[in-house]
Protein backbone atom coordinates (compact mmCIF):
# COMPACT_ATOMS: atom_id res chain seq x y z
CA UNK A 1 0.00 0.00 0.00
CA UNK A 2 2.63 2.40 1.15
CA UNK A 3 4.41 1.62 -2.72
CA UNK A 4 1.32 1.96 -4.43
CA UNK A 5 0.82 5.46 -2.83
CA UNK A 6 4.41 6.53 -3.20
CA UNK A 7 4.33 5.41 -6.89
CA UNK A 8 0.57 7.57 -7.10
CA UNK A 9 2.89 10.51 -5.47
CA UNK A 10 5.77 10.49 -7.89
CA UNK A 11 2.94 9.65 -10.94
CA UNK A 12 1.04 13.44 -10.18
CA UNK A 13 4.61 15.00 -9.10
CA UNK A 14 6.45 14.32 -12.47
CA UNK A 15 2.60 15.53 -14.36
CA UNK A 16 3.14 18.54 -12.69
CA UNK A 17 6.51 19.03 -13.08
CA UNK A 18 5.55 18.37 -17.22
CA UNK A 19 2.79 20.87 -17.02
CA UNK A 20 5.09 23.05 -15.38
CA UNK A 21 7.80 22.97 -17.63
CA UNK A 22 5.12 22.80 -20.84
CA UNK A 23 3.14 25.50 -19.88
CA UNK A 24 -0.91 24.89 -20.68
CA UNK A 25 -1.18 27.08 -22.96
CA UNK A 26 -0.25 24.26 -25.59
CA UNK A 27 0.62 24.12 -29.29
CA UNK A 28 0.87 26.36 -32.17
CA UNK A 29 -1.07 24.72 -34.92
CA UNK A 30 -0.68 27.16 -37.75
CA UNK A 31 1.08 30.88 -38.28
CA UNK A 32 1.31 33.05 -40.69
CA UNK A 33 2.11 36.88 -41.02
CA UNK A 34 1.66 37.22 -45.04
CA UNK A 35 5.42 38.55 -45.35
CA UNK A 36 5.94 36.78 -48.40
CA UNK A 37 6.05 37.99 -51.79
CA UNK A 38 3.49 35.05 -52.56
CA UNK A 39 0.69 33.05 -50.99
CA UNK A 40 2.28 30.45 -48.59
CA UNK A 41 1.94 26.86 -49.74
CA UNK A 42 -0.41 25.78 -47.21
CA UNK A 43 -3.05 27.82 -48.70
CA UNK A 44 -5.92 27.02 -50.59
CA UNK A 45 -7.33 30.20 -52.80
CA UNK A 46 -10.91 28.97 -52.67
CA UNK A 47 -12.98 30.92 -54.91
CA UNK A 48 -11.74 34.77 -56.19
CA UNK A 49 -8.36 36.28 -56.02
CA UNK A 50 -6.19 36.37 -53.29
CA UNK A 51 -2.92 38.74 -53.55
CA UNK A 52 0.13 39.94 -51.95
CA UNK A 53 -0.01 43.44 -50.35
CA UNK A 54 2.39 44.95 -48.25
CA UNK A 55 2.38 42.52 -46.06
CA UNK A 56 -1.05 41.59 -45.84
CA UNK A 57 -3.29 39.21 -48.02
CA UNK A 58 -5.65 40.92 -50.31
CA UNK A 59 -8.75 38.85 -51.19
CA UNK A 60 -11.37 40.21 -53.67
CA UNK A 61 -14.44 38.89 -55.46
CA UNK A 62 -15.47 40.23 -59.15
CA UNK A 63 -17.89 40.39 -61.49
CA UNK A 64 -18.35 38.84 -63.79
CA UNK A 65 -16.84 35.41 -62.28
CA UNK A 66 -16.46 34.89 -58.86
CA UNK A 67 -18.47 37.27 -56.40
CA UNK A 68 -16.66 36.00 -53.25
CA UNK A 69 -13.19 35.29 -52.06
CA UNK A 70 -11.50 33.01 -49.64
CA UNK A 71 -8.49 31.15 -48.63
CA UNK A 72 -8.40 28.07 -46.89
CA UNK A 73 -5.77 25.96 -44.87
CA UNK A 74 -6.19 22.51 -43.46
CA UNK A 75 -9.41 21.82 -45.08
CA UNK A 76 -10.97 18.55 -43.54
CA UNK A 77 -7.69 17.98 -40.66
CA UNK A 78 -9.26 15.96 -38.16
CA UNK A 79 -6.26 17.23 -35.77
CA UNK A 80 -7.64 20.19 -35.91
CA UNK A 81 -10.06 20.01 -32.86
CA UNK A 82 -10.37 22.72 -30.53
CA UNK A 83 -8.18 25.36 -30.87
CA UNK A 84 -7.97 29.21 -30.71
CA UNK A 85 -7.11 31.29 -33.70
CA UNK A 86 -6.24 35.60 -34.03
CA UNK A 87 -6.57 37.39 -37.17
CA UNK A 88 -5.74 40.96 -38.18
CA UNK A 89 -8.61 42.43 -40.97
CA UNK A 90 -8.74 45.85 -43.08
CA UNK A 91 -11.96 46.02 -44.47
CA UNK A 92 -11.63 48.10 -47.96
CA UNK A 93 -15.57 48.47 -49.50
CA UNK A 94 -15.46 47.71 -53.26
CA UNK A 95 -18.62 46.36 -55.09
CA UNK A 96 -21.58 48.18 -53.64
CA UNK A 97 -19.33 49.23 -50.30
CA UNK A 98 -19.72 46.06 -48.55
CA UNK A 99 -17.36 46.67 -45.77
CA UNK A 100 -17.03 43.14 -44.03
CA UNK A 101 -14.73 40.42 -42.82
CA UNK A 102 -15.60 36.55 -43.51
CA UNK A 103 -13.79 34.30 -41.04
CA UNK A 104 -14.60 30.29 -41.54
CA UNK A 105 -13.60 27.80 -38.97
CA UNK A 106 -13.81 23.83 -38.21
CA UNK A 107 -13.86 23.71 -42.27
CA UNK A 108 -14.49 20.61 -43.31
CA UNK A 109 -15.45 21.25 -46.99
CA UNK A 110 -15.74 24.94 -48.62
CA UNK A 111 -16.57 25.44 -52.41
CA UNK A 112 -19.30 28.26 -51.99
CA UNK A 113 -20.86 31.01 -50.25
CA UNK A 114 -23.02 28.61 -48.44
CA UNK A 115 -21.89 25.34 -49.79
CA UNK A 116 -19.96 22.41 -48.07
CA UNK A 117 -19.24 21.87 -44.16
CA UNK A 118 -17.85 24.92 -42.07
CA UNK A 119 -18.75 27.96 -39.46
CA UNK A 120 -18.62 31.30 -41.19
CA UNK A 121 -18.29 34.22 -38.95
CA UNK A 122 -19.41 37.45 -40.59
CA UNK A 123 -18.20 40.45 -39.40
CA UNK A 124 -19.65 44.11 -40.53
CA UNK A 125 -17.96 46.97 -39.57
CA UNK A 126 -19.39 50.68 -39.08
CA UNK A 127 -19.26 51.39 -42.96
CA UNK A 128 -21.55 48.46 -44.04
CA UNK A 129 -24.33 50.16 -46.21
CA UNK A 130 -26.92 49.16 -44.36
CA UNK A 131 -28.27 49.92 -40.88
CA UNK A 132 -29.88 46.81 -40.08
CA UNK A 133 -26.53 45.22 -40.43
CA UNK A 134 -23.80 47.49 -39.53
CA UNK A 135 -21.64 46.60 -36.55
CA UNK A 136 -22.72 43.41 -36.53
CA UNK A 137 -21.49 39.28 -35.43
CA UNK A 138 -23.15 36.90 -37.26
CA UNK A 139 -22.02 33.03 -37.01
CA UNK A 140 -23.32 30.86 -39.71
CA UNK A 141 -22.98 26.94 -39.94
CA UNK A 142 -23.11 25.33 -43.40
CA UNK A 143 -24.20 21.70 -43.89
CA UNK A 144 -23.40 18.96 -46.42
CA UNK A 145 -26.85 19.72 -48.32
CA UNK A 146 -26.28 22.98 -49.34
CA UNK A 147 -28.24 24.69 -46.73
CA UNK A 148 -27.16 27.10 -44.02
CA UNK A 149 -28.25 28.64 -40.86
CA UNK A 150 -27.52 31.70 -39.00
CA UNK A 151 -26.50 30.28 -35.62
CA UNK A 152 -26.90 33.70 -33.99
CA UNK A 153 -26.23 37.21 -34.26
CA UNK A 154 -24.86 40.33 -32.00
CA UNK A 155 -25.06 43.91 -32.81
CA UNK A 156 -21.46 45.50 -31.14
CA UNK A 157 -21.55 48.52 -29.20
CA UNK A 158 -20.23 51.73 -31.24
CA UNK A 159 -16.69 52.02 -31.15
CA UNK A 160 -15.35 47.98 -31.04
CA UNK A 161 -15.33 47.63 -34.86
CA UNK A 162 -13.50 50.08 -37.11
CA UNK A 163 -12.49 50.26 -40.64
CA UNK A 164 -9.42 50.29 -40.91
CA UNK A 165 -7.76 47.85 -38.66
CA UNK A 166 -9.21 45.25 -36.54
CA UNK A 167 -7.90 42.03 -34.27
CA UNK A 168 -10.65 38.88 -33.77
CA UNK A 169 -9.88 35.64 -31.41
CA UNK A 170 -12.28 33.07 -31.96
CA UNK A 171 -12.04 30.58 -29.42
CA UNK A 172 -13.91 26.74 -30.08
CA UNK A 173 -14.46 24.41 -27.78
CA UNK A 174 -16.70 21.71 -28.57
CA UNK A 175 -20.03 23.51 -29.44
CA UNK A 176 -18.78 27.09 -27.50
CA UNK A 177 -17.53 30.17 -29.39
CA UNK A 178 -16.52 32.91 -28.03
CA UNK A 179 -15.65 35.89 -30.22
CA UNK A 180 -13.10 39.05 -29.51
CA UNK A 181 -13.01 42.23 -30.88
CA UNK A 182 -10.02 44.61 -29.86
CA UNK A 183 -9.67 43.13 -26.83
CA UNK A 184 -13.82 43.33 -26.39
CA UNK A 185 -16.69 41.09 -26.69
CA UNK A 186 -17.63 40.12 -29.98
CA UNK A 187 -20.49 37.28 -29.45
CA UNK A 188 -20.70 33.91 -27.64
CA UNK A 189 -22.12 31.25 -29.67
CA UNK A 190 -23.25 27.90 -28.92
CA UNK A 191 -24.06 25.04 -31.51
CA UNK A 192 -25.54 21.47 -29.47
CA UNK A 193 -24.56 19.34 -32.73
CA UNK A 194 -21.09 21.06 -33.81
CA UNK A 195 -18.67 20.43 -36.13
CA UNK A 196 -15.70 19.11 -34.56
CA UNK A 197 -12.70 19.21 -36.59
CA UNK A 198 -11.34 21.58 -39.82
CA UNK A 199 -9.25 24.29 -40.96
CA UNK A 200 -9.65 27.81 -41.16
CA UNK A 201 -10.89 30.32 -44.42
CA UNK A 202 -10.43 33.72 -44.24
CA UNK A 203 -12.54 36.24 -47.44
CA UNK A 204 -15.03 38.98 -48.58
CA UNK A 205 -18.04 38.75 -49.65
CA UNK A 206 -20.00 40.50 -52.84
CA UNK A 207 -17.40 42.20 -54.78
CA UNK A 208 -15.44 43.60 -52.03
CA UNK A 209 -11.88 43.53 -50.47
CA UNK A 210 -10.84 42.33 -47.45
CA UNK A 211 -7.05 42.26 -46.51
CA UNK A 212 -5.29 40.05 -43.70
CA UNK A 213 -2.77 39.98 -41.27
CA UNK A 214 -1.03 38.27 -38.49
CA UNK A 215 -3.12 34.86 -38.52
CA UNK A 216 -2.34 32.58 -35.29
CA UNK A 217 -4.01 29.02 -34.31
CA UNK A 218 -3.13 27.12 -31.22
CA UNK A 219 -4.26 24.26 -30.03
CA UNK A 220 -6.53 24.41 -26.56
CA UNK A 221 -5.21 22.19 -24.02
CA UNK A 222 -7.01 19.11 -23.14
CA UNK A 223 -9.21 18.78 -19.84
CA UNK A 224 -6.77 16.07 -18.78
CA UNK A 225 -3.91 18.14 -18.93
CA UNK A 226 -5.48 20.74 -16.21
CA UNK A 227 -7.23 18.02 -14.45
CA UNK A 228 -3.14 16.50 -13.95
CA UNK A 229 -2.06 20.27 -13.09
CA UNK A 230 -4.50 20.22 -10.27
CA UNK A 231 -3.73 17.05 -8.83
CA UNK A 232 -0.38 17.21 -8.57
CA UNK A 233 -1.08 21.18 -6.86
CA UNK A 234 -3.18 19.28 -4.67
CA UNK A 235 -0.74 16.24 -3.92
CA UNK A 236 1.72 19.40 -3.07
CA UNK A 237 -0.87 20.96 -0.46
CA UNK A 238 -1.38 17.57 1.11
CA UNK A 239 1.89 16.89 1.63
CA UNK A 240 2.44 19.95 3.01
CA UNK A 241 -0.04 19.85 5.25
CA UNK A 242 1.05 15.97 7.10
CA UNK A 243 4.68 18.46 7.35
CA UNK A 244 2.88 20.98 9.17
CA UNK A 245 0.74 18.14 11.37
CA UNK A 246 3.91 16.31 12.11
CA UNK A 247 6.28 19.72 13.19
CA UNK A 248 2.96 20.36 15.96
Amino acid sequence: MKAFKVNLISTLLSGLIFVSVNPVHAVTLFSDDFSGTSLGSAWEIQRGHATMDDGWVRTQGSTPGSRDAFIMTHEGDSTWSDYEFTTRFNPLGGGDDWYNSQIAFRVQDMHGFAEGTHYRLWINTPSWPDEEGRNTVSLIKTTPDNSYDILDSYRVAPGVLNDSDNTVQVRAVGGDFDVTINGMSGGYFRDDNPILTGGIALGSVWESTTRYDYVNVTAVPEPETYAMLLAGLGVIGFMAHRRKEAAI
